[in-house]
Protein backbone atom coordinates (compact mmCIF):
# COMPACT_ATOMS: atom_id res chain seq x y z
CA UNK A 1 0.00 0.00 0.00
CA UNK A 2 1.40 3.83 -0.51
CA UNK A 3 1.19 4.11 3.24
CA UNK A 4 3.62 1.71 3.85
CA UNK A 5 6.08 2.84 1.69
CA UNK A 6 8.54 5.11 0.26
CA UNK A 7 8.72 6.02 -3.36
CA UNK A 8 11.82 7.91 -4.36
CA UNK A 9 11.32 8.85 -7.75
CA UNK A 10 14.00 10.17 -10.51
CA UNK A 11 12.94 11.51 -13.96
CA UNK A 12 14.70 13.94 -17.06
CA UNK A 13 10.83 14.31 -18.40
CA UNK A 14 9.18 17.32 -17.82
CA UNK A 15 6.12 15.27 -18.86
CA UNK A 16 6.10 12.43 -16.12
CA UNK A 17 5.62 13.38 -12.42
CA UNK A 18 4.91 10.91 -9.08
CA UNK A 19 2.67 10.97 -5.97
CA UNK A 20 2.50 7.96 -3.84
CA UNK A 21 3.45 5.57 -6.03
CA UNK A 22 0.83 7.04 -8.75
CA UNK A 23 3.18 8.07 -12.06
CA UNK A 24 1.17 10.82 -14.01
CA UNK A 25 2.02 11.39 -17.32
CA UNK A 26 1.19 15.59 -18.70
CA UNK A 27 -1.11 16.68 -21.01
CA UNK A 28 1.44 18.19 -23.42
CA UNK A 29 3.58 14.91 -23.31
CA UNK A 30 4.01 14.80 -27.09
CA UNK A 31 2.69 11.88 -29.02
CA UNK A 32 5.07 9.22 -30.23
CA UNK A 33 7.51 9.98 -27.39
CA UNK A 34 9.14 7.86 -24.85
CA UNK A 35 9.37 9.37 -21.30
CA UNK A 36 11.71 8.04 -18.38
CA UNK A 37 12.60 7.69 -15.41
CA UNK A 38 13.81 6.09 -12.01
CA UNK A 39 12.35 4.82 -8.44
CA UNK A 40 12.55 2.29 -5.45
CA UNK A 41 10.88 2.08 -2.68
CA UNK A 42 11.51 1.50 1.33
CA UNK A 43 9.37 0.09 4.03
CA UNK A 44 7.85 2.89 6.32
CA UNK A 45 8.23 4.22 8.22
CA UNK A 46 11.63 3.69 9.47
CA UNK A 47 13.22 3.10 5.26
CA UNK A 48 15.80 0.97 6.55
CA UNK A 49 14.46 -1.97 4.00
CA UNK A 50 14.85 -0.54 0.73
CA UNK A 51 14.57 -1.78 -2.65
CA UNK A 52 16.61 -1.81 -6.31
CA UNK A 53 16.38 1.67 -8.41
CA UNK A 54 14.19 0.15 -11.05
CA UNK A 55 13.27 1.79 -14.52
CA UNK A 56 9.88 3.43 -15.61
CA UNK A 57 9.83 3.51 -19.72
CA UNK A 58 6.32 5.51 -20.47
CA UNK A 59 5.80 5.33 -24.10
CA UNK A 60 3.33 8.27 -25.18
CA UNK A 61 0.91 7.13 -28.20
CA UNK A 62 1.05 8.94 -31.45
CA UNK A 63 -1.42 11.61 -32.01
CA UNK A 64 -2.59 12.38 -35.80
CA UNK A 65 -5.07 15.18 -37.03
CA UNK A 66 -5.91 16.58 -40.88
CA UNK A 67 -8.25 20.01 -40.26
CA UNK A 68 -9.99 21.25 -42.85
CA UNK A 69 -8.81 23.97 -45.19
CA UNK A 70 -10.84 27.12 -47.15
CA UNK A 71 -8.48 29.62 -49.08
CA UNK A 72 -8.69 31.74 -51.84
CA UNK A 73 -6.25 30.37 -54.78
CA UNK A 74 -5.73 32.36 -58.22
CA UNK A 75 -5.42 29.35 -61.02
CA UNK A 76 -2.56 27.84 -60.98
CA UNK A 77 -1.81 28.69 -57.33
CA UNK A 78 -0.72 26.00 -54.90
CA UNK A 79 -2.01 25.22 -50.62
CA UNK A 80 -0.06 22.57 -48.50
CA UNK A 81 -2.99 20.58 -46.92
CA UNK A 82 -0.79 19.81 -43.94
CA UNK A 83 0.10 22.97 -42.97
CA UNK A 84 -2.79 23.38 -40.41
CA UNK A 85 -2.75 19.33 -39.87
CA UNK A 86 -1.25 17.63 -36.41
CA UNK A 87 1.02 14.79 -35.96
CA UNK A 88 2.28 14.63 -32.55
CA UNK A 89 1.92 17.55 -32.02
CA UNK A 90 3.70 19.49 -34.96
CA UNK A 91 2.46 19.98 -38.87
CA UNK A 92 3.54 16.29 -40.34
CA UNK A 93 6.07 16.31 -43.28
CA UNK A 94 4.79 14.87 -46.28
CA UNK A 95 7.23 11.81 -45.48
CA UNK A 96 5.74 11.30 -42.12
CA UNK A 97 2.00 10.85 -43.65
CA UNK A 98 0.20 9.21 -46.44
CA UNK A 99 -2.36 11.80 -47.91
CA UNK A 100 -5.65 9.95 -49.03
CA UNK A 101 -7.08 12.71 -51.52
CA UNK A 102 -10.60 12.69 -53.06
CA UNK A 103 -12.55 15.32 -55.02
CA UNK A 104 -15.05 15.82 -58.44
CA UNK A 105 -13.70 18.93 -59.35
CA UNK A 106 -11.22 18.87 -62.54
CA UNK A 107 -9.32 21.46 -61.37
CA UNK A 108 -8.00 20.30 -57.90
CA UNK A 109 -4.78 17.84 -57.77
CA UNK A 110 -2.85 16.79 -54.70
CA UNK A 111 0.64 15.31 -54.55
CA UNK A 112 2.92 14.82 -51.04
CA UNK A 113 0.33 17.04 -49.59
CA UNK A 114 0.14 20.02 -51.68
CA UNK A 115 -2.75 20.82 -53.29
CA UNK A 116 -2.73 22.15 -56.80
CA UNK A 117 -5.28 24.35 -58.65
CA UNK A 118 -5.35 24.36 -62.21
CA UNK A 119 -4.74 27.43 -64.64
CA UNK A 120 -7.75 26.80 -65.97
CA UNK A 121 -9.75 27.08 -63.34
CA UNK A 122 -12.98 29.52 -64.06
CA UNK A 123 -12.70 32.99 -61.63
CA UNK A 124 -15.29 33.40 -59.14
CA UNK A 125 -15.94 29.35 -58.50
CA UNK A 126 -15.67 27.14 -55.75
CA UNK A 127 -13.53 23.84 -55.78
CA UNK A 128 -14.41 21.12 -53.21
CA UNK A 129 -12.58 18.32 -51.97
CA UNK A 130 -11.84 16.02 -48.90
CA UNK A 131 -8.60 14.39 -48.04
CA UNK A 132 -7.23 12.09 -45.13
CA UNK A 133 -3.89 11.94 -43.42
CA UNK A 134 -2.19 8.32 -42.03
CA UNK A 135 1.18 8.01 -39.92
CA UNK A 136 3.35 5.82 -42.27
CA UNK A 137 4.80 4.00 -42.90
CA UNK A 138 2.10 1.69 -40.69
CA UNK A 139 -0.69 3.72 -41.99
CA UNK A 140 -2.93 2.82 -38.57
CA UNK A 141 -2.97 6.07 -37.14
CA UNK A 142 -5.53 8.11 -39.70
CA UNK A 143 -7.62 11.42 -38.83
CA UNK A 144 -10.02 12.59 -41.82
CA UNK A 145 -11.89 12.65 -43.67
CA UNK A 146 -11.81 16.57 -43.73
CA UNK A 147 -13.32 19.22 -46.53
CA UNK A 148 -10.82 21.27 -48.57
CA UNK A 149 -13.02 24.36 -50.20
CA UNK A 150 -11.19 26.40 -52.55
CA UNK A 151 -12.51 29.88 -53.91
CA UNK A 152 -11.42 31.26 -57.05
CA UNK A 153 -11.23 35.10 -56.95
CA UNK A 154 -13.33 36.81 -59.32
CA UNK A 155 -12.03 37.98 -62.53
CA UNK A 156 -13.46 41.93 -62.94
CA UNK A 157 -12.88 43.79 -65.22
CA UNK A 158 -14.29 48.08 -65.63
CA UNK A 159 -14.22 48.83 -69.21
CA UNK A 160 -14.16 52.68 -70.20
CA UNK A 161 -16.77 53.63 -71.70
CA UNK A 162 -17.40 56.38 -74.55
CA UNK A 163 -20.93 57.04 -76.00
CA UNK A 164 -22.87 59.78 -77.67
CA UNK A 165 -26.34 60.07 -75.92
CA UNK A 166 -29.33 62.63 -76.85
CA UNK A 167 -30.99 64.45 -73.81
CA UNK A 168 -32.49 61.73 -71.33
CA UNK A 169 -31.11 58.85 -72.56
CA UNK A 170 -29.67 56.11 -70.65
CA UNK A 171 -25.97 53.63 -71.55
CA UNK A 172 -25.67 50.86 -69.47
CA UNK A 173 -22.08 50.75 -68.22
CA UNK A 174 -21.91 47.28 -67.08
CA UNK A 175 -22.88 46.49 -70.73
CA UNK A 176 -18.95 45.89 -71.66
CA UNK A 177 -17.71 44.82 -68.22
CA UNK A 178 -16.47 41.52 -67.30
CA UNK A 179 -17.34 40.10 -64.25
CA UNK A 180 -15.74 36.30 -64.56
CA UNK A 181 -15.95 35.88 -67.99
CA UNK A 182 -19.40 37.38 -68.32
CA UNK A 183 -21.22 40.62 -68.38
CA UNK A 184 -21.97 41.65 -64.98
CA UNK A 185 -25.61 41.75 -63.40
CA UNK A 186 -26.61 44.65 -61.41
CA UNK A 187 -26.85 42.58 -58.34
CA UNK A 188 -23.48 41.06 -58.97
CA UNK A 189 -21.47 44.11 -58.44
CA UNK A 190 -21.52 47.53 -56.02
CA UNK A 191 -20.76 50.20 -58.82
CA UNK A 192 -19.30 53.12 -57.10
CA UNK A 193 -19.41 56.13 -59.64
CA UNK A 194 -17.65 59.81 -59.25
CA UNK A 195 -18.73 62.65 -61.76
CA UNK A 196 -18.36 66.93 -61.60
CA UNK A 197 -21.04 66.65 -64.25
CA UNK A 198 -24.96 67.96 -63.21
CA UNK A 199 -25.77 66.24 -66.11
CA UNK A 200 -24.78 62.52 -65.46
CA UNK A 201 -26.63 60.08 -63.01
CA UNK A 202 -25.82 56.27 -62.51
CA UNK A 203 -27.92 54.07 -60.82
CA UNK A 204 -27.61 49.95 -60.74
CA UNK A 205 -24.92 50.69 -63.36
CA UNK A 206 -26.83 52.44 -65.53
CA UNK A 207 -26.04 56.50 -66.47
CA UNK A 208 -28.55 58.96 -67.53
CA UNK A 209 -27.80 62.14 -69.40
CA UNK A 210 -30.56 64.53 -67.96
CA UNK A 211 -32.55 66.23 -70.23
CA UNK A 212 -31.23 69.72 -69.81
CA UNK A 213 -27.88 68.51 -70.96
CA UNK A 214 -26.67 70.80 -73.19
CA UNK A 215 -26.56 69.60 -77.08
CA UNK A 216 -22.84 69.36 -78.22
CA UNK A 217 -21.02 69.06 -74.77
CA UNK A 218 -19.28 66.42 -73.38
CA UNK A 219 -19.58 65.33 -69.98
CA UNK A 220 -17.05 62.87 -68.10
CA UNK A 221 -17.44 60.95 -65.21
CA UNK A 222 -15.33 57.83 -63.50
CA UNK A 223 -16.56 54.53 -62.13
CA UNK A 224 -15.63 51.75 -60.31
CA UNK A 225 -17.35 47.75 -59.82
CA UNK A 226 -16.76 45.41 -56.94
CA UNK A 227 -18.15 41.90 -56.77
CA UNK A 228 -20.83 42.29 -54.62
CA UNK A 229 -21.48 41.33 -51.46
CA UNK A 230 -17.97 41.28 -50.27
CA UNK A 231 -16.62 44.53 -52.57
CA UNK A 232 -13.04 42.72 -51.75
CA UNK A 233 -12.47 41.97 -55.63
CA UNK A 234 -12.84 45.44 -57.39
CA UNK A 235 -11.86 46.71 -60.98
CA UNK A 236 -9.90 49.80 -61.47
CA UNK A 237 -11.22 53.30 -61.91
CA UNK A 238 -12.39 53.68 -65.20
CA UNK A 239 -13.73 56.93 -67.64
CA UNK A 240 -16.84 57.75 -68.98
CA UNK A 241 -16.90 60.16 -71.83
CA UNK A 242 -20.88 60.87 -72.49
CA UNK A 243 -20.83 63.24 -75.75
CA UNK A 244 -24.06 64.72 -75.87
CA UNK A 245 -26.13 64.24 -79.40
CA UNK A 246 -25.35 67.86 -81.13
CA UNK A 247 -28.83 69.20 -82.69
CA UNK A 248 -28.50 70.96 -86.11
CA UNK A 249 -30.69 72.66 -88.55
CA UNK A 250 -30.75 74.53 -91.91
CA UNK A 251 -33.03 77.33 -92.27
CA UNK A 252 -34.79 77.84 -95.70
CA UNK A 253 -33.65 81.90 -96.85
CA UNK A 254 -35.82 84.37 -98.54
CA UNK A 255 -34.15 87.27 -100.01
CA UNK A 256 -34.13 90.19 -102.30
CA UNK A 257 -30.76 90.76 -103.27
CA UNK A 258 -29.41 93.48 -105.76
CA UNK A 259 -26.85 92.19 -108.26
CA UNK A 260 -23.33 92.14 -106.33
CA UNK A 261 -24.63 91.31 -103.15
CA UNK A 262 -24.30 88.60 -100.42
CA UNK A 263 -26.42 86.89 -98.29
CA UNK A 264 -25.16 84.85 -95.16
CA UNK A 265 -26.63 81.00 -95.60
CA UNK A 266 -25.94 80.40 -91.81
CA UNK A 267 -26.83 83.34 -89.87
CA UNK A 268 -30.57 81.57 -89.45
CA UNK A 269 -29.44 78.13 -89.17
CA UNK A 270 -28.79 76.34 -85.80
CA UNK A 271 -25.95 74.03 -84.26
CA UNK A 272 -26.52 73.08 -80.87
CA UNK A 273 -28.45 76.14 -79.98
CA UNK A 274 -26.27 78.72 -82.15
CA UNK A 275 -25.88 80.25 -85.09
CA UNK A 276 -22.96 78.27 -86.51
CA UNK A 277 -19.94 79.47 -87.80
CA UNK A 278 -18.32 78.64 -91.22
CA UNK A 279 -15.29 77.01 -89.30
CA UNK A 280 -18.15 74.44 -88.07
CA UNK A 281 -19.95 73.37 -90.42
CA UNK A 282 -19.32 71.75 -93.68
CA UNK A 283 -21.77 73.17 -97.01
CA UNK A 284 -23.23 71.29 -99.45
CA UNK A 285 -24.49 73.75 -101.96
CA UNK A 286 -26.81 73.14 -105.07
CA UNK A 287 -28.10 75.62 -107.78
CA UNK A 288 -28.68 75.69 -111.34
CA UNK A 289 -28.23 79.30 -111.95
CA UNK A 290 -25.13 80.40 -112.60
CA UNK A 291 -25.12 83.31 -110.68
CA UNK A 292 -25.14 82.47 -107.01
CA UNK A 293 -21.87 81.39 -105.75
CA UNK A 294 -21.09 79.69 -101.90
CA UNK A 295 -18.09 80.04 -100.00
CA UNK A 296 -17.75 79.48 -95.80
CA UNK A 297 -21.73 79.94 -96.04
CA UNK A 298 -21.75 83.19 -97.32
CA UNK A 299 -23.89 82.97 -101.22
CA UNK A 300 -22.79 85.61 -103.29
CA UNK A 301 -24.94 87.20 -106.40
CA UNK A 302 -23.50 87.76 -109.49
CA UNK A 303 -23.09 91.29 -111.05
CA UNK A 304 -24.54 90.37 -114.14
CA UNK A 305 -27.66 88.61 -112.84
CA UNK A 306 -30.90 90.53 -114.42
CA UNK A 307 -33.32 92.59 -112.65
CA UNK A 308 -36.66 90.86 -111.86
CA UNK A 309 -34.90 87.43 -111.97
CA UNK A 310 -35.48 84.97 -109.38
CA UNK A 311 -32.45 82.39 -108.46
CA UNK A 312 -33.18 78.89 -106.36
CA UNK A 313 -31.48 75.90 -105.00
CA UNK A 314 -30.46 74.16 -102.10
CA UNK A 315 -27.91 73.47 -99.41
CA UNK A 316 -27.47 71.32 -96.11
CA UNK A 317 -24.69 71.62 -93.73
CA UNK A 318 -23.16 68.67 -91.31
CA UNK A 319 -21.00 69.30 -88.19
CA UNK A 320 -17.09 69.55 -88.96
CA UNK A 321 -14.67 68.02 -88.81
CA UNK A 322 -16.85 64.51 -88.55
CA UNK A 323 -19.65 65.77 -90.78
CA UNK A 324 -21.50 63.07 -89.50
CA UNK A 325 -24.70 65.09 -88.18
CA UNK A 326 -26.07 66.90 -90.84
CA UNK A 327 -29.23 69.09 -91.61
CA UNK A 328 -31.78 68.30 -94.04
CA UNK A 329 -31.84 69.84 -97.42
CA UNK A 330 -33.11 73.93 -97.32
CA UNK A 331 -34.12 75.82 -99.99
CA UNK A 332 -33.14 79.21 -101.10
CA UNK A 333 -34.89 82.05 -103.26
CA UNK A 334 -32.99 84.68 -104.14
CA UNK A 335 -34.80 87.64 -106.02
CA UNK A 336 -32.97 90.56 -107.73
CA UNK A 337 -34.94 93.54 -107.41
CA UNK A 338 -37.37 94.49 -110.62
CA UNK A 339 -36.23 98.31 -111.72
CA UNK A 340 -39.25 99.91 -113.02
CA UNK A 341 -39.82 103.36 -114.30
CA UNK A 342 -43.16 105.35 -115.29
CA UNK A 343 -42.41 108.17 -117.93
CA UNK A 344 -44.32 110.76 -118.15
CA UNK A 345 -47.18 111.07 -120.89
CA UNK A 346 -48.04 114.14 -123.12
CA UNK A 347 -50.28 113.70 -126.35
CA UNK A 348 -53.16 115.08 -128.55
CA UNK A 349 -55.94 112.66 -129.01
CA UNK A 350 -59.14 112.50 -130.33
CA UNK A 351 -62.17 112.65 -127.74
CA UNK A 352 -63.09 108.82 -127.88
CA UNK A 353 -59.69 107.06 -128.30
CA UNK A 354 -57.11 105.47 -126.04
CA UNK A 355 -53.42 106.18 -125.25
CA UNK A 356 -51.15 102.98 -123.79
CA UNK A 357 -49.57 104.68 -120.77
CA UNK A 358 -47.49 101.58 -120.12
CA UNK A 359 -45.54 102.26 -123.82
CA UNK A 360 -43.05 104.58 -122.92
CA UNK A 361 -42.69 103.07 -119.26
CA UNK A 362 -39.88 100.60 -118.40
CA UNK A 363 -40.02 97.55 -116.40
CA UNK A 364 -36.81 95.53 -116.40
CA UNK A 365 -35.10 97.06 -119.32
CA UNK A 366 -38.26 95.99 -121.14
CA UNK A 367 -41.77 98.03 -121.79
CA UNK A 368 -44.54 96.23 -118.83
CA UNK A 369 -47.46 94.37 -120.14
CA UNK A 370 -50.93 95.36 -118.42
CA UNK A 371 -50.54 91.54 -116.31
CA UNK A 372 -47.15 92.64 -115.01
CA UNK A 373 -47.94 95.61 -112.91
CA UNK A 374 -50.47 97.45 -111.22
CA UNK A 375 -51.50 100.97 -112.47
CA UNK A 376 -52.62 103.50 -109.68
CA UNK A 377 -53.97 106.60 -111.79
CA UNK A 378 -55.53 109.24 -110.29
CA UNK A 379 -57.30 112.25 -112.22
CA UNK A 380 -59.92 115.21 -111.37
CA UNK A 381 -61.08 115.55 -114.99
CA UNK A 382 -64.15 113.50 -116.43
CA UNK A 383 -63.27 112.70 -119.87
CA UNK A 384 -60.04 110.51 -118.52
CA UNK A 385 -60.21 107.32 -117.57
CA UNK A 386 -57.84 103.97 -117.52
CA UNK A 387 -57.62 100.41 -117.03
CA UNK A 388 -55.00 98.16 -117.63
CA UNK A 389 -52.69 100.81 -118.53
CA UNK A 390 -55.11 102.07 -121.20
CA UNK A 391 -56.22 105.43 -120.65
CA UNK A 392 -59.39 106.69 -122.53
CA UNK A 393 -59.89 110.18 -123.29
CA UNK A 394 -63.87 110.55 -123.48
CA UNK A 395 -66.01 110.72 -126.53
CA UNK A 396 -67.33 114.73 -125.55
CA UNK A 397 -63.91 115.95 -124.48
CA UNK A 398 -63.90 120.10 -125.74
CA UNK A 399 -61.88 120.41 -128.16
CA UNK A 400 -58.40 122.25 -127.53
CA UNK A 401 -59.23 121.15 -123.94
CA UNK A 402 -56.20 120.03 -122.11
CA UNK A 403 -56.97 116.72 -119.19
CA UNK A 404 -54.44 116.35 -116.75
CA UNK A 405 -54.13 112.88 -114.43
CA UNK A 406 -50.93 111.50 -112.72
CA UNK A 407 -50.21 107.76 -112.08
CA UNK A 408 -47.27 105.26 -110.95
CA UNK A 409 -47.01 101.45 -111.43
CA UNK A 410 -45.85 98.64 -109.48
CA UNK A 411 -44.54 95.06 -110.06
CA UNK A 412 -47.49 92.82 -110.07
CA UNK A 413 -48.48 91.09 -108.00
CA UNK A 414 -46.17 92.26 -104.52
CA UNK A 415 -46.94 95.55 -105.60
CA UNK A 416 -43.81 96.25 -103.27
CA UNK A 417 -41.57 97.81 -106.22
CA UNK A 418 -43.07 100.86 -107.11
CA UNK A 419 -42.29 103.73 -109.86
CA UNK A 420 -42.37 107.63 -109.03
CA UNK A 421 -45.70 108.89 -109.61
CA UNK A 422 -45.36 110.38 -113.04
CA UNK A 423 -47.84 113.69 -114.68
CA UNK A 424 -50.09 112.93 -117.90
CA UNK A 425 -50.98 115.38 -119.97
CA UNK A 426 -54.16 115.00 -122.93
CA UNK A 427 -54.60 117.58 -125.67
CA UNK A 428 -57.81 117.27 -127.18
CA UNK A 429 -57.69 118.62 -130.74
CA UNK A 430 -58.96 122.04 -131.79
CA UNK A 431 -62.13 121.38 -133.86
CA UNK A 432 -63.14 124.86 -134.89
CA UNK A 433 -61.44 125.88 -138.19
CA UNK A 434 -61.98 129.55 -139.59
CA UNK A 435 -60.98 129.44 -143.02
CA UNK A 436 -60.03 132.80 -144.63
CA UNK A 437 -62.65 134.91 -146.65
CA UNK A 438 -62.29 137.14 -149.44
CA UNK A 439 -62.37 139.28 -151.32
CA UNK A 440 -65.89 139.38 -150.74
CA UNK A 441 -68.10 141.91 -151.64
CA UNK A 442 -70.86 144.09 -149.38
CA UNK A 443 -73.08 146.24 -150.66
CA UNK A 444 -74.37 149.26 -148.44
CA UNK A 445 -78.02 149.18 -148.08
CA UNK A 446 -80.74 149.14 -145.66
CA UNK A 447 -79.87 145.44 -143.71
CA UNK A 448 -76.88 144.44 -146.22
CA UNK A 449 -74.50 141.51 -144.59
CA UNK A 450 -72.46 138.54 -145.96
CA UNK A 451 -72.34 135.53 -144.03
CA UNK A 452 -68.49 134.71 -142.50
CA UNK A 453 -69.33 131.23 -141.45
CA UNK A 454 -69.79 129.41 -144.95
CA UNK A 455 -66.36 128.35 -145.62
CA UNK A 456 -65.85 127.59 -141.13
CA UNK A 457 -65.94 123.96 -139.74
CA UNK A 458 -66.92 122.46 -137.02
CA UNK A 459 -65.71 119.42 -135.59
CA UNK A 460 -65.37 118.56 -139.77
CA UNK A 461 -68.92 119.92 -140.57
CA UNK A 462 -69.44 123.25 -142.32
CA UNK A 463 -71.14 125.89 -140.35
CA UNK A 464 -74.68 126.03 -141.04
CA UNK A 465 -76.55 129.77 -141.75
CA UNK A 466 -78.42 130.36 -137.95
CA UNK A 467 -75.92 127.84 -136.19
CA UNK A 468 -76.17 128.01 -132.26
CA UNK A 469 -73.04 125.94 -131.60
CA UNK A 470 -70.68 128.98 -132.24
CA UNK A 471 -69.53 132.12 -131.26
CA UNK A 472 -68.10 134.65 -133.96
CA UNK A 473 -66.10 137.27 -132.41
CA UNK A 474 -65.26 140.36 -134.35
CA UNK A 475 -61.80 141.25 -133.81
CA UNK A 476 -60.92 144.86 -135.56
CA UNK A 477 -62.50 147.25 -137.67
CA UNK A 478 -65.65 147.50 -135.04
CA UNK A 479 -66.36 151.10 -135.80
CA UNK A 480 -67.46 149.84 -139.41
CA UNK A 481 -68.74 146.13 -138.99
CA UNK A 482 -70.55 144.07 -136.49
CA UNK A 483 -70.47 140.53 -136.55
CA UNK A 484 -73.10 137.83 -134.85
CA UNK A 485 -72.95 135.28 -133.31
CA UNK A 486 -73.41 132.97 -135.77
CA UNK A 487 -71.05 134.25 -137.86
CA UNK A 488 -72.99 137.28 -140.45
CA UNK A 489 -71.23 140.37 -141.01
CA UNK A 490 -72.93 143.63 -141.47
CA UNK A 491 -72.23 147.35 -141.59
CA UNK A 492 -72.82 149.72 -138.83
CA UNK A 493 -73.89 152.44 -140.72
CA UNK A 494 -75.53 150.48 -143.81
CA UNK A 495 -76.43 153.49 -145.66
CA UNK A 496 -73.10 155.59 -145.52
CA UNK A 497 -70.30 153.51 -144.82
CA UNK A 498 -67.33 154.37 -146.93
CA UNK A 499 -66.99 152.24 -149.77
CA UNK A 500 -63.27 150.47 -149.89
CA UNK A 501 -61.30 147.42 -149.51
CA UNK A 502 -61.30 146.38 -145.79
CA UNK A 503 -59.13 143.64 -143.99
CA UNK A 504 -60.78 142.51 -141.17
CA UNK A 505 -59.94 139.42 -138.34
CA UNK A 506 -62.42 137.08 -136.64
CA UNK A 507 -62.23 134.40 -134.34
CA UNK A 508 -64.55 131.15 -134.30
CA UNK A 509 -65.46 129.09 -131.56
CA UNK A 510 -67.57 126.26 -130.51
CA UNK A 511 -69.88 127.87 -127.86
CA UNK A 512 -69.37 127.72 -124.39
CA UNK A 513 -65.76 126.17 -125.19
CA UNK A 514 -63.04 128.86 -124.78
CA UNK A 515 -60.72 126.05 -126.23
CA UNK A 516 -61.73 125.47 -129.51
CA UNK A 517 -61.33 128.53 -131.09
CA UNK A 518 -59.80 129.37 -134.57
CA UNK A 519 -58.55 133.47 -136.02
CA UNK A 520 -58.61 134.12 -139.56
CA UNK A 521 -58.94 137.20 -141.30
CA UNK A 522 -61.72 138.54 -144.15
CA UNK A 523 -61.02 140.55 -146.74
CA UNK A 524 -64.47 143.02 -147.50
CA UNK A 525 -65.10 144.79 -150.07
CA UNK A 526 -67.65 147.72 -149.41
CA UNK A 527 -69.79 149.67 -152.38
CA UNK A 528 -72.16 151.72 -152.98
CA UNK A 529 -75.13 150.23 -154.48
Amino acid sequence: QPSQVTVTFNTASAFVSQAGGVLTLAAGAPGGTTQTATYSICQTPANTLCSGTVNVTITVPNVVNAVADAATLSPGGTLNLLANDNLNGTPPLSSQVTVTFNTGSAFLSQSGGVLTLAAGTPAGTTQSATYSICQSPANTLCSGPVNVTITVPGAITAVADAATLNPGATLNLLANDSLNGAVPLSAQVTVTFNTASAFLSQTGGVLTLAAGAPAGSTQTATYSICQSPANTTCSATVNVTITVQGTINAVADIATLSPGGTLNLLANDMLNGAVPLSSQVTITFMSSSENVTQVGGLLTLSAAAQPGTTHMGTYSICQAPANTLCSGQANFNITVPSTILAVADTATITPGSTLNLLANDSLNGGSPSSVQVTVTFNTASAFLSQTGGLLTLAAGTPGGSTQAATYSICVAPANTTCSSTVGVTITAPITAVANPDGPRILTRGIGAGIGLNLNDTLNGVLVPPGAVNVQYTLNDNTAVFTLTASGYLQLVDDMFAAPGIYTLSYTFCEAGVATNCSSTTATINVQAP
